[in-house]
C-alpha cells in the first residue's frame, strides 16, 4: 500500500491535487501502460527506446488516479486532465528509487541481496524456498535486478511479509551501490565473478570491483554478514584482504 502523503514526501516534488480528491493510498506503482492497473500509481519513466510521458492518456483512460512526471509536465497536464493526482519530481526513475528505500523503511525487515556474474536468479529462488519455510518472504521476480526493478518489487512490501531477497545486477560501476542505498541490505552474498559485461568493466578484476560494492556497502555500515563463495578465486582474495 503506497500512501499519497509517501509521493508529498519525495525530493522536491510538487503536487497538484484536484479540488475534492479523496483517495489516500494506491496498492501499487506501475512503469508499464499495457500492464498497469487502476488502483496503481502510474510512474513515467523515460527509458532508451521509450518515455512514459508518451502514454499518459492511455492510463488515465485505464482508470489510472495518480500519475508522477517530470515536474515541467505539471502545467501541461493539470489543464488537460482534471481528475488525476499530478505528481512532478525531476527525475522519475530516481524518484522511483527513492520511494522504495523510503517505503522499504516503514516495515522492520530484514534484505538479504544477492549478485554475481552466474546464478543469481537461480541462487535467489533457492534461497527465498529455503527462508519461506519460516517466513513470509518477498522475492524479485524473475530478474528484475536493476535500477527500476529492485524498486518495483520493494514496493510490493506489505506487514505480512518477514524477510526480503532481492537480487542485484550491475552493467557499470557505482550501480550496486545504488541499489544498495534504496534496499540496505543485512546480509550480502556475491555467487561469482566471471566475464560480464566486458565491455564496461574491461575484465573479470573490474567485475570483481563492481559486485564487490554489495560487500563494501555492508561493511561500511556495520549492520550485516556477508557470505562468501570461497571456490571463486576472486572472492577467495577478497575475502584474505577483507
Amino acid at each position: 500500500m503506497i500512501k499519497v502523503s509517501q509521493l508529498k514526501e519525495l525530493s522536491g516534488s510538487k503536487i497538484w491535487e484536484p479540488k475534492g480528491f479523496s483517495l489516500k493510498s494506491f496498492s501499487s506503482v506501475g512503469i508499464d501502460s499495457r500492464t498497469v492497473r487502476k488502483n496503481e500509481i502510474f510512474f513515467a519513466i523515460k527509458g532508451e527506446n521509450t518515455d512514459g510521458y508518451k502514454y499518459i492518456d492511455n492510463v488515465l483512460k485505464k482508470g489510472i488516479k495518480a500519475i508522477v512526471v517530470n515536474t515541467s509536465k505539471i502545467p501541461e497536464l493539470k489543464r488537460k486532465y482534471k481528475d488525476a493526482l499530478i505528481v512532478g519530481v525531476k527525475d522519475t526513475t530516481l524518484s522511483l528509487g527513492e520511494l522504495a528505500g523510503n517505503h522499504l523503511r516503514r516495515f522492520n525487515v530484514p534484505v538479504l541481496c544477492i549478485g554475481g556474474a552466474n546464478g543469481k536468479t537461480t541462487t535467489k529462488d533457492l534461497v527465498a524456498a529455503v527462508l519461506s519455510e519460516k517466513y513470509k518472504v518477498l522475492k524479485t521476480e524473475g530478474n528484475l535486478n536493476n535500477h527500476i526493478g529492485l524498486p518495483l518489487t520493494l514496493l510490493k512490501l506489505n506487514k505480512s511479509h518477514q524477510f526480503c531477497v532481492l537480487e542485484v545486477g550491475t552493467n557499470h560501476f557505482g550501480e550496486i551501490e545504488y541499489l544498495c542505498r534504496i534496499c540496505r541490505p543485512n546480509f550480502g552474498l556475491v555467487t561469482n565473478i566471471g566475464k560480464e559485461h566486458l565491455e564496461f568493466f574491461k575484465n573479470e578484476r573490474g567485475v570483481a570491483r563492481a559486485e564487490f560494492e554489495l560487500y563494501d556497502y555492508i561493511m561500511k555500515t556495520g549492520n550485516g554478514f556477508c557470505f562468501y563463495n570461497l571456490d571463486d578465486k576472486y572472492i577467495r582474495a577478497s575475502k584474505v584482504t577483507t
